[in-house]
């Protein structure tokens, strides 16, 4: 092989070179050999020995072409792939709720139908049931926010009114037990009475003014708001703002939302039916499609970001382009066989993403099987 220097032309001899010094040196010995026997078998000889030595350097110059002709040539990469949107294909599902199997109840987008982040594609058959789970915890939200408002407002004038027309009614009650008593005690110092009923008398004023010392503190209770009663009121309310936060997210779930902005592939699973390792629906984006490059690892080297790449689908006259946009950094095993049944069913593969120029053909063939080129 002839390496090719800066400012210095490497000349390479040519065959027609080759034969004449051949011929050249044919003529030369003739003479020296053309007397005696050992000229006559060295005369037969020559002509082979001539021929071969030519044919050995004629074949050594060809060699050095065609080694010179693919060092000039740029590497290209064949291997096979199938066609995926971007990121690819998003497998909608729905979780269990409380152990129980999520059935689909209703579905909001059919096949090949566009949808949006966030838009409602499904629903689950617990909605309703979900639905007053929620109202339910709603409802005790509000209950436990009026207690609490109840607790701090204190006790109603209504209330305080009662009690108070209960301590004049005790006292009125308190003031004739103890005129009875005095009577009663000027009685007994005069003999007229036993002591028997003077102790009756005062056992009535004694349990009597009891009752008023009962009432005067509840009417003190009644005026007073407890930190501990409003801390109670608190506590119960967050105990039910958790539980209807909860709720709320049960029921939420009942509602099966796209996470992108794509295209409805293919359903897995109709109204009725339980959701199965399948999910609901299959979610692609196919506004840019890509191709799935599976490079062998022993050529993974000789593709690099930014080449271009041809895409050849067998029954389709199209062809495809694209550029490679990233490369992998896993070596797996293929995932896409071969038809040749001498190709190796467990090749070691590198996966390397193709963006395509235009993604139309490639939007109604997605996982469908691909010839790629990659070249520089």
């Amino acid at each position: 092989m002839c390496a090719r220097m800066p400012g210095i032309e490497a000349k390479v001899p040519e065959s027609s070179d080759v034969l004449w010094s051949a011929k050249a040196m044919t003529s030369r010995h003739l003479r020296f050999l053309s007397s005696g026997s050992l000229g006559y078998l060295v005369w037969g000889a020559l002509p082979l020995a001539i021929l071969a030595v030519s044919l050995i350097l004629i074949r050594g110059i060809s060699h050095s072409g065609k080694a010179r002709t693919a060092e000039l040539s740029p590497i290209r990469v064949a291997c096979l792939g199938r066609i995926e949107p971007q990121d690819g294909v998003r497998v909608i599902a729905a979780r269990s709720l409380s152990g129980q199997p999520s059935l689909v109840g209703e579905l909001t987008a059919a096949e090949g139908e566009s949808v949006a982040a966030g838009q409602i594609v499904a629903m689950l058959n617990s909605k309703n049931e979900l639905e007053a789970r929620y109202q339910l915890a709603q409802a005790s939200v509000e209950l436990a926010r009026r207690k609490l408002d109840q607790t701090r407002a204190g006790p109603k004038s209504a209330d305080i009114a009662a009690q108070n027309a209960e301590i004049g009614r005790i006292e009125a009650q308190l003031f004739n037990l103890k005129a009875e008593y005095a009577r009663t005690k000027l009685l007994y110092d005069q003999q007229i009475v036993v002591k028997s009923d003077l102790e009756l008398r005062e056992s009535q004023v004694s349990s009597t003014q009891e009752l008023l010392n009962e009432a005067r503190e509840r009417l003190r209770s009644l005026s007073e708001v407890r930190p501990s009663d409003v801390a109670v009121a608190e506590a119960e309310l967050a105990a039910r703002l958790a539980d209807a936060k909860r709720a709320f997210a049960e029921y939420q779930a009942a509602f099966v939302r796209s996470p992108i902005t794509g295209r409805v592939i293919k359903i897995n699973t109709r109204p009725g039916e339980e959701v199965g390792d399948k999910g609901i629906m299959e979610i692609g984006n196919v506004a840019r499609m890509y191709v799935v490059a599976e490079v062998p690892d022993t050529s993974i080297s000789q593709v690099k970001q930014g080449y271009k790449a041809t895409i050849m689908i067998d029954g389709l006259t199209e062809i495809m382009h694209g550029q490679v946009e990233q490369v992998g950094f896993r070596v797996m095993k293929n995932q896409i066989l071969y038809t040749d049944p001498a190709a190796l069913a467990d090749a070691r593969v590198v996966e390397a993403k193709v963006l395509l120029d235009d993604g139309k053909i490639a939007e109604n063939l997605i996982y469908a099987q691909v010839r790629v080129v990659i070249e520089p």
